[in-house]
């Protein structure tokens, strides 16, 4: 065993992966899973996961490279064509809007607050409580 820790599994076991289909690749793992742990089967989950996403960024640097070479045939950026939203507004509060009756405070964005409802519920103008 000693001697086979330098070599790859695949190398160990003489399988050439690139002439194997993407099916028969499939039914491999799927029967050296079957001879796994639950715990083992965990971990290959975790090992897959992070393949995965190292390939989705290797795929999104490769796209995006292939995109700056066409851009920049024509005179253009990746900026010029994707625009940045700019910077956004965090951490400062918004404007209160409404107060309700009881000191309660909504900035108008979003789904009504519950206090809201209720008000409009019992027949109540949602500008009744609309501060100036």
């Amino acid at each position: 065993m000693a001697e086979r820790r330098n070599e790859s599994m695949i190398e160990w076991l003489d399988i050439n992966i690139e002439q194997l289909s993407s099916d028969e690749r499939m039914r491999l793992c799927e029967e050296v899973f079957d001879s796994l742990s639950a715990q083992e089967l965990m971990s290959m989950r975790h090992i897959a996961d992070e393949k995965r996403k190292g390939k989705l960024e290797e795929a999104k640097n490769t796209i995006l490279e292939k995109m700056r070479g066409e851009f920049e045939e024509v005179g253009l950026s990746l900026e010029d064509v994707f625009p940045s939203r700019g910077p956004r507004r965090e951490g400062k509060p918004l404007a209160i809007k409404y107060r309700g009756p009881n000191g309660e405070t909504w900035s108008g964005r979003g789904f009504a607050p519950v206090w809201m409802r209720k008000l409009e519920e019992e027949g109540h103008e949602r500008e009744e409580y609309k501060v100036e």
